[in-house]
């Protein structure tokens, strides 16, 4: 008999935190799923502790091994979510928690409403217990106070993720795995530190039942990277590593609005879309290196990153251009703040 969840987690030097949430998992009040875990060539204890964890599933663990390392975390996703038996599919990162009713929540939502995908637009944020929990929900858009149908209207969904609506989680998407495979939804593998975003807005685009619920199921594991990311912020690989993904990012959306026959005839949503894209990617990487890298040092790398391409004119122009308004934009609210 199949189950009725395939639980996606790809693992990757996780020994710190793989125990915890195998064991959220393990005790969900709903029990009809199988966990599918991808590991990514672990260089530590990870696949050791997930090994003897395994036995307690009673036969539901699936454990694969990559034979070379990814480099992130779509690889591992895409292989899960082919193998995957389940008549829906919830996504955890190996670090990350759900709550003890979770799956039964996302379950019930997605068989009442028959939905392809179930969205969870609020998550606990855990900073540095479980007790210490702090509701999250960056998503700029009215809440809903029950589960509630979005908009066929693709056009209205498309503004609302530009205005900064839908926030691109995979762990807090519950989908029907038989959509994903039909509309070929996949994480991109170009783009390591973006694949999630990308395929969250392709079941945006593409889903007929979009239900968005006021739950709370995820528990986000914060972690700070700030310590070694200052380390490497002046170098060059850095921001190479973010260019090349925001380069594959906006070649993967226009690929990808080329397909959807409705943003064909709006070029001015097709914009907004890599201008959302873009954004966000600034906010993401770049938040902490404007206080401590001068403008000038930023300058000389992306002169140096584009002097080696002939065919991004276009994205380089609009590049410096954003990076110009976000670092105005920055000076301009820490100066409010004195």
């Amino acid at each position: 008999m199949l189950p009725a969840i395939s639980v996606i987690i790809p693992i990757y030097n996780a020994e710190k935190y793989i125990s915890k949430c195998l064991e959220s998992i393990l005790n969900q009040t709903f029990q009809d799923f199988e966990v599918i875990a991808v590991d990514d060539c672990s260089t530590d204890k990870s696949v050791n502790i997930v090994e003897k964890f395994s036995s307690k599933f009673n036969g539901r663990f699936h454990l694969i091994k990559l034979k070379k390392n990814s480099g992130g975390p779509a690889l591992p996703r895409n292989i899960a979510i082919n193998f995957s038996r389940g008549e829906y599919i919830a996504n955890i990162d190996n670090d990350d928690l759900f709550t003890k009713t979770a799956l039964e929540e996302f379950y019930s939502v997605a068989k009442n409403m028959q939905a392809d995908v179930v969205h969870a637009e609020k998550y606990y944020l855990m900073k540095n217990s479980e007790s210490d929990l702090k509701i999250e929900s960056p998503e700029k858009v009215k809440p809903v106070d029950k589960p509630s149908f979005e908009t066929k209207n693709i056009l209205e969904r498309v503004l609302n993720f530009c205005k900064g609506a839908y926030w691109g989680y995979p762990w807090t998407k519950f989908c029907r795995r038989d959509f994903l495979i039909e509309n070929n939804i996949y994480f991109p593998q170009t783009m390591p530190a973006r694949d999630d975003i990308m395929f969250c807005f392709q079941c945006l685009c593409l889903a007929e039942n979009y239900v968005r619920v006021p739950n709370i199921v995820n528990i986000y594991r914060f972690q700070d990277a700030s310590q070694s990311r200052s380390k490497q912020i002046i170098l060059d690989k850095h921001m190479n590593k973010w260019l090349k993904d925001m380069i594959e990012g906006v070649k993967f959306l226009d690929k990808f609005m080329n397909s959807v026959e409705i943003l064909l005839k709006r070029p001015d949503l097709r914009y907004a879309v890599i201008d959302r894209f873009i954004q966000e990617g600034l906010d993401w990487y770049m938040r902490g290196i404007y206080n401590q890298v001068p403008p000038h040092a930023l300058d000389d790398i992306l002169k140096k990153f584009f002097s080696q391409s002939k065919d991004d004119s276009a994205f380089m122009s609009y590049i410096f251009n954003s990076m110009n308004v976000y670092r105005n934009n920055l000076i301009r609210s820490q100066q409010q703040k004195k």
